[in-house]
């Protein structure tokens, strides 16, 4: 016969021995027994058992294996594997130890009763058990129910734990964020954010990066950074962004340069020597791409990747560089002049980006809520229309009194 013992697992052990004809139906000399009779007497053989996924196929007449042969074979089953383990079973597990009672189980899990008791029922042809006797008190757990009652729970605490969002608590000092900053940004919001931070949440630390747009990409998408804020153009569409101010170039040279205390022509801005800052590795400034748009070409003396090193370079000799209007106030203007660029649309706009998958931390959430907050502050101080400098491009409008002070101080010493 075509004695078939299917299982839920594969057994180690050899399949067991034939049996002589008739040993198990008996001497009569029966028939062979349907495949539904069959498949009940070797669910009989294995009563709520854990089973074997090897199928043995035997063509004699006897179903195979005696009782003890088939407990020893039982006895060489591999661990469970978690793959054929439904994740539902342990909530309906979990709920029926909290519960004691069907009924009570299914409410709190949103489900019919029937439907529980499947569930439960699988559950204990799953795990080999009864699990849950029924007593005039209710459902009573068996002493295997009783034993992995608490690590069920455990591991579904955790679990619950893993999916939901990471609380942000402000005052909590395991708190970094790490932002890839610009020079520019860096002279015109980074302090007022530091300062707005410190006050709000002092144990919070911020690490900054200065880092070329090329490589702001990869760094978002790795989680390196939490944001990058300065001028970032043509991103690709995965990642989020939020306007924080706009910004027009001012001509910045020495006092004294021949060009100096007056506006400067069109014609005078391009056949002078400038000094272009290109902190990336593009073929391009920004400045020039603008010029480029506008079908202008300036003649650029020399290149610096250090914005840094512009002033000092500018200091000592007949160069002139472009610099953004909200920077001005950190320069000495007793050593430099300013004046408008003889170029319309010569404005850029400073945004925060970040990838979307942090868009719905709690943390990041908090973050960005802060720069709008600094972004509307910085606004504020410059009246709201952008302006940093009075139309006579002479008299800077200062930040504020104490940052002024000590970027001033810090330029002085620089250049």
């Amino acid at each position: 016969m075509n004695a078939i013992m299917a299982c839920s697992r594969r057994c180690m052990s050899p399949p067991p021995p034939r049996c002589p004809q008739g040993s198990f139906y008996g001497n009569s000399g029966a028939g062979v027994p349907s495949s539904r009779k069959k498949t009940k007497m070797a669910r009989d053989l294995f009563p709520r058992q854990r089973l074997c996924s090897t199928v043995f196929l035997y063509d004699n007449v006897g179903l195979t294996g005696r009782p003890w042969q088939i407990q020893k074979a039982k006895s060489n089953i591999m661990p469970m594997n978690l793959a054929n383990i439904d994740l539902k079973l342990l909530v309906v597990f979990d709920a029926m130890m909290a519960e004691g009672s069907v009924s009570r189980a299914a409410s709190r899990l949103g489900m019919s009763q029937p439907a529980l008791s499947n569930a439960l029922n699988r559950l204990r042809l799953l795990l080999n058990d009864r699990l849950f006797l029924r007593t005039a008190e209710g459902m009573r757990p068996t002493p295997r129910a009783i034993e992995i009652s608490g690590p069920i729970q455990s591991a579904m605490r955790q679990i619950e734990e893993a999916l939901e969002p990471t609380a942000f608590e402000p005052q909590d000092p395991d708190w970094t964020f790490s932002l890839a900053v610009s020079d520019h940004a860096s002279v015109v919001l980074l302090p007022l954010l530091i300062e707005h931070i410190a006050r709000i949440a002092p144990r919070v630390s911020v690490n900054i990066q200065s880092r070329p747009n090329e490589e702001l990409p990869v760094l978002l998408d790795n989680g390196e950074i939490d944001l990058a804020v300065g001028v970032i153009p043509n991103l690709p569409r995965r990642f989020k962004h939020m306007a924080l101010f706009e910004d027009r170039y001012r001509c910045m040279m020495r006092q004294g340069h021949p060009l100096a205390g007056r506006p400067i022509t069109l014609e005078e801005f391009l056949s002078a020597d400038q000094l272009s800052v290109k902190p990336g590795i593009s073929d391009i400034s920004r400045v020039d791409r603008l010029l480029a748009e506008a079908g202008l070409k300036r003649r650029v003396a020399t290149t610096v990747h250090q914005f840094l090193a512009a002033p000092a370079i500018v200091s000592r000799s007949d160069l002139i560089v472009l610099v953004f209007e909200k920077m001005v106030p950190i320069f000495d203007p007793s050593r430099f002049y300013f004046c408008p660029v003889p170029v319309p649309n010569m404005q850029v706009a400073a945004t925060a980006v970040w990838s979307d998958v942090h868009s719905d931390l709690p943390a990041h959430k908090w973050l960005r809520r802060q720069l709008a907050v600094v972004a509307r502050q910085l606004a504020a101080e410059y009246g709201g229309d952008d302006t940093a400098i009075s139309a006579a491009g002479l008299k800077a409008k200062p930040m504020d009194c104490c940052l002024t002070r000590k970027s001033h101080l810090y330029v002085c010493h620089t250049i």
